[in-house]
């Protein structure tokens, strides 16, 4: 449980520092989006580092809700990790509120990786019987 508290926690902070490394300007030009790149390059590592980070967290928090949300129809698992599991998405909410484009993209990136590590994960168990 613990655990889950803090790969949410870190997950956020990472993401919120990912969001404000990586401004995303409206209307995109794809030009000036290189550009930023190119003149601030410690700011844009800095931004594709935390965001890595806080989409690596995110997935497997959505993996293990996945895992006890199974566990819990069985009668097998606890609720509360189930509670924590799923505050990922309040997560994703609040990280809207700082930028709608950035959490856009660590939510997709997060759910497929999320669901591939899962299936990896379930494929794994069904070999190992």
């Amino acid at each position: 449980m613990i655990s889950l508290l803090l790969r949410l926690i870190a997950g956020f902070a990472a993401g919120s520092v990912s969001c404000f490394f990586l401004p995303v300007r409206l209307p995109f030009h794809f030009p000036e989006f290189i550009m930023g790149l190119a003149l601030f390059p410690g700011r844009s590592f800095f931004g594709m580092v935390f965001f890595t980070v806080s989409f690596i967290l995110h997935a497997s928090l959505l993996k293990e809700a996945l895992i006890n949300g199974l566990k819990l129809l069985k009668q097998e698992g606890n609720l509360l990790n189930l509670i924590i599991s799923f505050c990922v998405i309040v997560n994703f909410f609040l990280l809207a509120q700082i930028g709608i484009w950035q959490t856009a993209g660590l939510a997709c990136f997060s759910a497929v990786y999320g669901l591939a590590s899962y299936f990896l994960h379930r494929q794994h168990l069904k070999r190992a019987h």
